[in-house]
Formats: structure tokens, C-alpha cells, sequence
């Protein structure tokens, strides 16, 4: 999926939520729900809360606080205050100024291929890139571009990618500035939620024990931290032969790993020491 697409599934769903945030949908919901409650015996029927006092330093102006009459007004809250929520965050995520340049990159490459406007992203890839882009060049190269990229349909940058990795170095030599956007693509996150969670992650790998490890070290412990799909799928056989190949002390001590070897020791206990010795 496109950042674009993305956008525009995330405006839908949106919308959606939002003609659902009247009395009407709530109604229609809180009725399903009690109705699906009586199949269940162990859930009890709906009670208002104890009735609480907010801290003043949240209360504004001097009016007595309300509260609702019955559990209906109070799930109503409830009901409305969760799709706000929902809406809000859809908001955060996808108007984020990181996304919007991801949004425009992209969709400079996409509409280059389908023979669309791109007049706007181009201009945009002039003012904001224009010390790591030379625009001049890469209005040159796009026509050279559409004919490498003739065949196929491009939806995102993931096809885009993909049939570029087929090209040979010389053609890629004609499309440079092409070449650069990809990669920096690749370092403009559509959002700064993989960047919040590597640094989550930095205090586990990282820890007052462990703190004297390399800069190098550290970078491919949180690689392999943040794309664990790609690391579970890795053949552990070949990177401890690999591992042990690199010199001949470790091949006097390790010898060559087989399958069997492996059911030797319990859960990851050899890929934890190949990283330690790493």
C-alpha cells in the first residue's frame, strides 16, 4: 500500500467513525451489546460508577459538577469520548509533517510512471531537496526512466524498488537522481513511531552491564531488535558456519555446525553465545 492509499484509507475510515458518533449508532450499539450480554451469565448488568470529584486543578469555572442519571448516559460518554479518541489519532498519525513529505516523494514517483500530473511534486522535490537532488538532471532522467520502467504496473514504492533491483549498473548510472530519491525514501519514516520504539528499545539492549559494547555492536543488535520477522526467518546453520569460517582459531574450536547441533541446546542458547562472541 501507497502512502497515498494509506491516506486515503485512513480519511474513509474517518468518516466512517464519525457518522457513527450520534445518539442513533449508539442506541442501535448499546442494545446489541446488552442483547449479546444475556448469552454470557457471568456479566453482570450495566451500573453507573461511584460518583467522583475531579481534581480542581482540572475543574473550570464554579458550576457544580454533573453526572450521569443512568448507566445509558454514562456508556454514552464513554461511546462518544472512544470515537473521538479513534478520530484524533487517526488525525496525529497521518498529518504528521514527516508523513506528508513520505506522501509527496512517493507520489512524485507514482505519477511519474502512470503518465500523471507531477508538476506540483516536482516543484516541491526542488525546494526541499535541492542539496541532495539536481533537479535539471532529473527532469532529463525521467524520460529515460519511464522507458526502463515501461513494463509493469506501480502502485508504491515497494514495486517501484523491486524493478529497479533488476537493473544492471550501467542503466542505473542513467537514472542517479532517480537512484537518490529511493534511497531517501528508505530514511524518511512516514511516521515517528519506528523512531520512538528504537529508542525504547535502546534501554534493553543497552543496559548498566552491557553499556561498554560498540557503537557497532549496539547498531546491529537493534536491527536485528527491530526487524524480528526478517531475523526469525534467518537460517541460523549458515550464519554459524559463516561465523566460524572467518578464521582459523574459530574453526578449531566450533568445527562446523550441523542441524543435529542445534537440538543440543535449549531455546536460542547458541545464537545468544555466536552473538556474544561476535
Amino acid at each position: 500500500m501507497s502512502a497515498v492509499s494509506g491516506q486515503r484509507v485512513a480519511n474513509v475510515t474517518k468518516q466512517v467513525l464519525e457518522k457513527m458518533r450520534n445518539n442513533e449508532c449508539f442506541k442501535s450499539f448499546y442494545d446489541t451489546v446488552l442483547v449479546k450480554s444475556k448469552q454470557h451469565p457471568s456479566v453482570s448488568e450495566p451500573a453507573l460508577p461511584r460518583q467522583r470529584r475531579a481534581p480542581s486543578r482540572f475543574e473550570i469555572g464554579t458550576g457544580a459538577p454533573s453526572y450521569p442519571t443512568t448507566p445509558q448516559d454514562h456508556y454514552r460518554r464513554v461511546y462518544f469520548e472512544s470515537i473521538d479518541l479513534m478520530v484524533n489519532a487517526i488525525d496525529l498519525r497521518f498529518n504528521q509533517a514527516s508523513y506528508r513529505v513520505y506522501e509527496k516523494m512517493e507520489s512524485f514517483l507514482v505519477k511519474c510512471l502512470n503518465c500523471q500530473d507531477y508538476s506540483t511534486e516536482l516543484r516541491y522535490q526542488e525546494t526541499n531537496y535541492k542539496d541532495d537532488v539536481n533537479v535539471g538532471t532529473l527532469n532529463a532522467q525521467l524520460e529515460i526512466f519511464k522507458l526502463l520502467m515501461k513494463e509493469g504496473e506501480f502502485t508504491c514504492l515497494d514495486d517501484i524498488q523491486a524493478k529497479m533491483k533488476t537493473f544492471s549498473e550501467a542503466e542505473k548510472s542513467m537514472i542517479s537522481e532517480i537512484i537518490t530519491i529511493c534511497n531517501l525514501l528508505p530514511i524518511n519514516p512516514a511516521t515517528s513511531a519506528a523512531g520512538e520504539r528504537s529508542f525504547s528499545s535502546a534501554r534493553r539492549l543497552k543496559t548498566w552491564l552491557r553499556s561498554t559494547m560498540t557503537q557497532t555492536r549496539f547498531s546491529n543488535l537493534t536491527i536485528l531488535n527491530t526487524h524480528k520477522q526478517r531475523t526469525d526467518n534467518l537460517c541460523l546453520i549458515d550464519i554459524a558456519n559463516e561465523f566460524t569460517a572467518l578464521n582459523d582459531n574459530r574453526r578449531k574450536n566450533f568445527g562446523t555446525f550441523k542441524e543435529s547441533d542445534f537440538k543440543k541446546f535449549p531455546g536460542d542458547f547458541l545464537p545468544f553465545c555466536l552473538l556474544s562472541l561476535a
